[in-house]
């Protein structure tokens, strides 16, 4: 197993290990520099690994998810300043990176907790602004707020709260239990009771042993909510029936050996066995070129699926269908498993 695959199964020392053994063959590589100074930061050895996940950044400062990695090393180290300009930085160059956004608001939640009484507004009210959404920002600033005796800006926000918000059930408690001198004239709903509570943190009740998600990808979902057992189980399947097909394609031209059709095909089988296995890691950026191939796989049957269809070769006229049926369920879930 590479170091990598090692990390990916949570055996953080076993990775360290790996890590240095690769390292030695190739000192340069600034992936498993970054690799090997994540891992150290999981086995709690901070003040070694960090050095290497700041070697990372420094060398790649235009790389988010190495900015990330530094910031992550650096909240574990206990710099919560220097670790909110690095999750700055990452977002700034990756909006959409799935952890820095919660690890931001993590930082500035604990920074909050330990700032003297002007700073930590400033940090609380940051958090909240980061994602509008949490429910956990919201809740540390409105406990700030009450705790400071800030009568009216809590009148203010209560009925600013988004609706997510509003229907968390812990943040619904906090509303009800607020003195009645901080409750606006018209209150804020109550969230049903069946809706599930969020693990939410108090102004002075962050567990100070909370750990931002460790920089590796995973599967990402557009909705949380959507997220069905079978969409992860099919993308692996059709995947798989792509690579099928690649081989079989690369493997007839071979054997054909037809001059100036053979060398391209073979070509061609070769980049879509490429791109699919890339797919099946989950690699982001080569999701945007699986789905531009199922595009052209669309756009390359669309003359043969209406030349079959008026000539009545309806075997040829179903493998066309069969194609754009496949190559449209991929790009939906291309989708599911790697966008937001």
């Amino acid at each position: 197993m590479t170091a990598a695959e090692i990390f990916a199964t949570g055996d953080y020392a076993g990775a360290v290990t790996a890590y240095r053994a690769e390292l030695g063959l190739d000192p340069n590589s600034i992936i498993l520099q970054k690799g090997l100074g994540t891992a150290l930061v999981m086995t709690g050895d901070t003040a070694t690994g960090l050095p290497y996940l700041a070697a990372a950044a420094d060398r790649q400062p235009g790389n988010g998810e190495f900015r990330y990695a530094y910031g992550f090393g650096l909240a574990q180290s206990g710099d919560l300043v220097a670790a909110v300009k690095e999750f700055d930085a990452c977002l700034a160059l990756q909006p959409d990176h799935r952890a820095a956004k919660p690890a931001l608001v993590n930082a500035l939640l604990k920074l909050g907790t330990i700032a003297d009484v002007a700073s930590a507004e400033a940090y609380f009210d940051r958090a909240r602004k980061v994602d509008p959404k949490n429910p956990d920002a919201w809740g540390a600033y409105l406990s700030y707020l009450v705790k400071t005796d800030q009568k009216g800006k809590v009148k203010n926000l209560i009925p600013t709260l988004p609706d997510v918000v509003k229907l968390d059930a812990r943040m619904a408690a906090t509303l009800q239990s607020m003195p009645d001198e901080f409750k606006p004239t018209a209150p804020a709903p109550a969230a049903p009771s069946a809706v599930s509570p969020s693990v939410r943190a108090a102004v002075g009740n962050i567990a100070p042993g909370a750990m931002p998600a460790a920089p590796a990808y995973q599967p990402r979902y557009r909705d949380q909510s959507q997220k069905a057992a079978w969409q992860p189980i099919a993308y692996n399947i059709v995947c798989g029936l792509w690579l099928l097909s690649a081989a079989w394609t690369l493997i007839t031209a071979l054997i054909a050996n037809v001059p100036f059709a053979t060398p391209f095909l073979a070509t061609l089988s070769a980049i879509q066995l490429a791109v699919v296995t890339g797919l099946l890691l989950r690699n982001e950026w080569v999701a945007i070129i699986g789905k531009a191939m199922c595009y052209l796989t669309i756009m390359g049957q669309i003359f043969p699926f209406w030349t079959s269809m008026g000539r009545g070769r309806w075997g040829d006229f179903a493998v066309s269908l069969l194609t754009i049926g496949l190559a449209g369920f991929m790009i939906y879930l291309i989708g599911f498993e790697n966008d937001d």
